[in-house]
């Protein structure tokens, strides 16, 4: 199945239980389950990504611009999310499956898994009808350390248990800080460019492919998840999977 230049690399292989697929290019691997949905990324048969899945959620966005230091105060009024269920095959070529779900029975969505390159998949999410946030998220493994975000987001260098919102996370908290800032987590900055970009100790990098403001690494429980605020557009994460952090 799929385009002729591909087709020594890249498979997308039949399966005996309707519910199961796979897309495989050299030692990467992406196993889906369509019900219950989720999926899993592999490398050389070891699991980088694991039960990953989709959600959405409504809501707006009421962030705050501090002129003075370019700092930014994030606030949301979000409502509950609407996780994917159940998939669909919509659509599949040489090295990419489209699904399709029905979120809470009325909001359609679409995503699309790509291995792109012998070490990158790609996952692209679109929603219908305009939600505030779109966010694919995975199971954390017990030890897993996560280091990237942009230069100074934290002192401590492994961003495991927290939550990054990029361009609103950099806070002064030195001597000139106000004691009723300090006690709110500090004055707001802007000094640094955040970076959509991060690595784990498990052997996969996560690049969110987008320039729209409120992109959110939550790392702080027991699924890592990364959003973006749908009005920019679909949520496109692209998994990097090399053998080293170096090749990445």
């Amino acid at each position: 199945m799929g385009a002729a230049p591909f087709a020594e690399h890249c498979a997308v292989p039949p399966n005996a239980i309707a519910d199961q697929l796979a897309l495989s290019r050299g030692t990467l691997r992406v196993e889906i389950t369509l019900r219950p949905f989720s999926f899993t990324v592999r490398r050389d048969g070891r699991r980088l990504l694991r039960s990953a899945g989709l959600w959405v959620a409504d809501g707006t966005a009421a962030d705050q611009f501090v002129q003075l230091t370019e700092g930014v105060i994030a606030h949301e009024d979000r409502a509950p999310t609407q996780r994917a269920q159940h998939a669909l095959l919509m659509q599949s070529s040489a090295c990419g499956l489209t699904l399709g779900f029905r979120l809470d029975g009325f909001r359609a969505a679409r995503l699309r898994i790509e291995i792109v390159e012998r070490d990158r998949v790609r996952l692209s999410l679109h929603a219908d009808q305009s939600p505030l946030r779109l966010g694919l998220d995975w199971e954390r493994r017990s030890e897993e350390h996560l280091v990237g975000l942009g230069v100074r987001h934290h002192p401590r260098f492994d961003q495991a248990g927290r939550e990054v919102q990029l361009g609103a996370d950099r806070r002064y908290t030195g001597p000139d800080c106000p004691a009723e800032m300090l006690a709110e987590g500090g004055v707001p900055q802007g000094d640094y460019a955040p970076m959509p970009w991060m690595l784990s100790s498990r052997g996969y990098g996560i690049w969110c492919r987008t320039d729209a403001n409120g992109t959110t690494f939550d790392l702080s429980g027991e699924r890592l998840s990364v959003s973006t605020r749908a009005h920019s557009g679909p949520l496109v994460m692209e998994v990097i999977c090399p053998s080293t952090p170096a090749a990445a």
